[in-house]
């Protein structure tokens, strides 16, 4: 039975899921679900109001971007 899930499809299925999961966290900033506090330097804005949680949200949403077209 595990050889019928654990296909490459659904692999990369799977993984797509949670990184859109923890990319669209990151891009909220935290608001969502209550953890403990970030350290400054993630949520500290550092160019045009951007902080590196919000930049980590996006690259792993483009990282699925791109999983998905096989750039």
């Amino acid at each position: 039975m595990a050889n019928k899930w654990l296909t490459p499809k659904n692999k990369k299925l799977f993984v797509s899921i949670a990184m859109i999961i923890v990319g669209w966290y990151a891009l909220i900033g935290n608001t969502l679900i209550s953890l403990p506090s970030l350290p400054a330097v993630i949520t500290k804005p550092l160019i045009f109001g951007l902080n590196l949680l919000i930049i980590a949200g996006a690259l792993v949403l483009y990282g699925v971007f791109m999983l998905w077209t096989e750039y």
